[in-house]
């Protein structure tokens, strides 16, 4: 049995396009070789930064002879009055490649038709395999490709070199420009000399002598080690941030973690600013003691910390210095405008072109949050209107235009400070829940209300604007929105007639802004919701 090994070696790609490139070389595989009838017994792939990987063993030297059976023109056409084969049948046989002796007469569900069988020589699985790899590298779906030099092929990153190895053998692809190659090279500064690779084993074997694991899994694996390590060594705990992991994995193509400092002055800042800046915009791992957020973090290098350790250490916090320095300076300012007066620049602010500005969606779902609370919790009518109304002003604070992900969070902790009711500061944070499909539904009466307000605006503005999902379009959202109102419904055990809320609130704040008829509107939205609801049965 036979093997083939393919490397595409590229310029750094992106973290998150690793696994992707991946995984669709692997699927893609499988799925070109069954169409070929290739058996094969091992089929693997996995890639780093700067190369994707697809290794197939237990191959045959030869696609197998088969046969396989055509259908032909009808039977009435295909065959004389005696039975024989007509001109038009023997015709058909001859353009086919038919076995004469196996033309005959088949019956199906449309009616009698000539069948025969035709044999398929099979051809050598070197060439098959040149052209299914020359296909796979040309449809890898990146979310952006690019063209460079004066190439026509478009990929991810500009293209370096294309290991093809067909049984120790290198075997030629179709890919402008460039000579396939049995030879592979290790990082990009610990060991970038190239090497030649004549097997799977020597292929891993020798990247992981040059400091290449070129397994995701293996990386992740490295990578907990030693934090676990360092932690157990400095006395902090650590609470692993699985998503993170998966992105510093496919940072690096040989990690090295490297524990950083900073100033413990950044702690007076809330904590979700200080792992926003660490984890989401440095990529570092926070650190705990006792649960509270420590002034250390451990990064993930592509180097060696023993050849500069320190300096790299340095390097890390410095830039989160710099960042952190940026986030108390706008902590501070921040606390000198009170939130009311930032709500008034929500007016400056388009939302959407045809729905107006910020400020007129907030009013719209204040009153659909005025309105629920009447129904179900009249003692809050009061705390509703206050928090609907706070609920954007975070958005034009200067926190919140650096650190985007923070929205909501930023005005719970300014409406604290500022002293507004817990509830009201509360119920901004929880307005945005749940942001995501598993995610936690909002705790408080006040924070529920105006959650379901908000989305539901946002639904029904979308449809008064023929802004209607289709397929997998659905820029604004609308079946997380309209699933996440079901959620907080059932959770809350809240009986509001959905008809009312939709026919005589929701689309009456939205009709002088609608461009479609709103009746029509309003029989899409209630049924839309009613699909959500069936597949969250089901």
């Amino acid at each position: 049995m036979s093997f083939y090994l393919l490397e595409i070696g590229s310029e750094e790609l992106p973290a998150g396009v690793v696994p992707m490139a991946a995984n669709y070389v692997k699927t893609e595989a499988e799925k070109q070789l069954t169409a070929l009838h290739l058996n094969y017994t091992t089929l693997k792939s996995g890639g780093t930064p700067r190369r994707v990987y697809l290794y197939i063993d237990g191959l045959p030297q030869r696609q197998a002879d088969r046969e396989e059976r055509v259908q032909g023109p009808p039977a009435k056409l295909a065959f004389n009055a005696d039975g024989s084969v007509s001109e038009v049948g023997l015709k058909f046989a001859q353009a086919k490649g038919l076995d004469a002796a196996t033309l005959t007469k088949v019956s199906t569900d449309k009616g009698d038709y000539l069948s025969g069988v035709k044999k398929i020589q099979g051809e050598d699985t070197a060439k098959l395999l040149s052209e299914m790899a020359t296909h796979i590298i040309k449809t890898i779906p990146f979310p952006k490709s690019m063209r460079w030099a004066d190439r026509d092929i478009r990929f991810g990153r500009p293209l370096k070199y294309l290991l093809s190895i067909f049984d120790g053998m290198r075997l030629e692809l179709g890919i402008e420009g460039f000579s396939a190659v049995d030879t592979t090279v290790g990082h990009r500064f610990l060991a970038p000399a190239a090497f030649k690779v004549t097997d799977f084993d020597s292929y891993i074997r020798g990247l992981k002598a040059a400091f290449v694991m070129v397994d995701e899994a293996d990386r992740q694996a490295s990578i907990r080690a030693q934090m676990g390590e360092l932690a157990k060594k400095s006395g902090y705990e650590l609470h692993m941030d699985e998503a993170l992991l998966k992105t510093v994995s496919n940072l690096v193509e040989y990690p090295y973690d490297v524990e950083g400092v900073f100033e413990e002055a950044f702690l007076e800042l809330p904590a979700p600013v200080l792992t926003t800046s660490m984890a989401v915009h440095q990529k570092y791992f926070p650190t705990y003691k006792d649960g509270k957020l420590q002034a250390k973090f451990i990064g993930i290098s592509n180097m060696n910390p023993a050849n500069g350790g320190s300096l790299i250490s340095n390097g890390y916090a410095r830039v989160l210095r710099a960042r952190l320095n940026d986030a108390l300076f706008f902590y501070n300012n921040d606390q000198k405008k009170p939130l009311e007066s930032l709500v008034e620049l929500l007016k400056k602010v388009t939302y959407q072109e045809k729905l107006g500005t910020s400020y007129e969606k907030m009013e719209r779902f204040r009153s659909l949050a005025r309105f629920i609370a009447g129904g179900v919790a009249k003692d809050k009518v009061a705390l509703v209107e206050r928090a609907a109304t706070l609920a954007k002003a975070d958005l034009m604070s200067e926190m919140v235009y650096e650190f985007p992900e923070l929205q909501g969070f930023m005005g719970k902790v300014y409406a604290g400070l500022q002293g507004e009711d817990a509830e009201v500061a509360a119920a901004i944070e929880e307005h945005y829940m749940p942001r995501f499909a598993g995610d936690v539904l909002p705790q408080t009466a006040v924070g529920k209300i105006v959650a379901v307000a908000d989305k539901l605006d946002t639904i029904v503005g979308a449809f008064a604007i023929d802004m209607v999902p289709t397929g997998n379009e659905d820029p604004y959202g609308l079946r997380r929105n309209a699933i996440g109102i079901i959620n907080i419904l059932e959770d809350s055990g809240w009986r509001i007639p959905l008809k009312a809320l939709l026919h005589e609130e929701a689309i009456e704040l939205i009709r002088a802004k609608a461009t479609v008829d709103c009746d029509v509107a309003y029989d899409k939205i209630y049924n839309f919701f009613i699909q959500r609801h069936k597949q969250l049965l089901l």
